[in-house]
């Protein structure tokens, strides 16, 4: 289940990051489905090997991980360390919109503005001691919450 935490006085059994290109930095490309996605559709690009993608853009070639765009790296952070709790605050709609994908993994939402409309509706989220199923109704719930 994805968790999502709008206070960070909330979490204390887990790292807070909140510097996810630092982060990244000892992380390594994954050869799968949801890492191609993130690379496509966030970066324009295409998986190469571990440390390296491939732009889809004329005249770039291979480039190193690490040249990843933060929205990209942090989608992979929360990806590849369900464990640790990621700060999404330097996130847009292009990232939002694949949070549904992410089955396990814990986030850090302390302003709710942004919010992306998902590639599906469905997800398995927890927040404020409630489930969401529902992308749509999570959403309505932190547009409410935020207006507070």
């Amino acid at each position: 289940m994805l968790n999502i935490y709008t206070n960070r006085k909330d979490i204390s059994n887990m790292q807070i990051i909140d510097l996810n290109d630092i982060y990244f930095i000892g992380c390594t490309l994954k050869d799968d489905k949801f890492t191609r996605l993130v690379l496509s559709d966030i970066d324009c690009a295409d998986y190469f090997d571990e440390n390296n993608y491939t732009s889809k853009r004329t005249g770039v070639c291979n480039l190193y991980k690490n040249t990843l765009s933060t929205g990209a790296k942090t989608l992979l952070n929360i990806y590849y360390h369900p464990d640790v709790c990621f700060n999404v605050c330097e996130c847009g709609n292009n990232v939002f919109k694949l949070l549904p994908l992410i089955q396990e993994g814990n986030i850090l939402w302390e302003y709710p503005v942004s919010f992306g409309n998902g590639y599906t509706d469905q997800c398995k989220v927890f927040v404020h001691g409630r489930e969401f199923h529902s992308w749509i109704k999570l959403i309505t719930y932190l547009r409410e919450y935020a207006a507070k």
